[in-house]
Formats: structure tokens, sequence, C-alpha cells
């Protein structure tokens, strides 16, 4: 999180704050700089989705298993 509020700040009423608008008037080592960020936050946001990813699966097993122990018993009831 601390990498997208490092560089991104955009308004509420649109994109014109955002650092990459002033881009042509950085010097050699700005677009170094703001690369390297743009491409942390990247990772970072991969690593998010693997995460989501990783719950959504566990949480589908669980379900799944939960319903078939749920299933063996009414089956013992009926």
């Amino acid at each position: 999180m601390k990498a997208s509020q490092d560089f991104i700040t955009v308004e509420d009423s649109g994109r014109s704050d955002v650092p990459a608008g002033d881009s042509g008037m950085w010097d050699f080592r700005e677009p170094a700089d703001f690369t390297g960020k743009v491409e942390e936050l990247s990772r970072f946001v991969e690593h998010l989705q693997v995460v989501g990813a990783g719950a959504v699966d566990r949480t589908r097993k669980q379900a799944g298993t939960a319903a078939a122990k749920l299933s063996v018993v009414d089956h013992r009831l009926a």
C-alpha cells in the first residue's frame, strides 16, 4: 500500500494531478524512479490477486467439504 501512496495522487475531479501528467518535464532520473514505483505496485497487486485466488479456492473447498459432511449426516437421519 505504501507504494501506491508514494506516487499516486488522484483528485476526485479527474486525473490532472497524477504524476504521469507532468512526465514531459521530468529529468533523466524521474522517469526511472516512477517506472520502478509502478513496477513495485504491479508486483504488489499481482501478489494480492494470488492471495485472493487462494482464499477463494480454500473457501470453496471448505464449503464443499461442509456440504458433503452435512449430506452424510442428513442421509443417516433419513
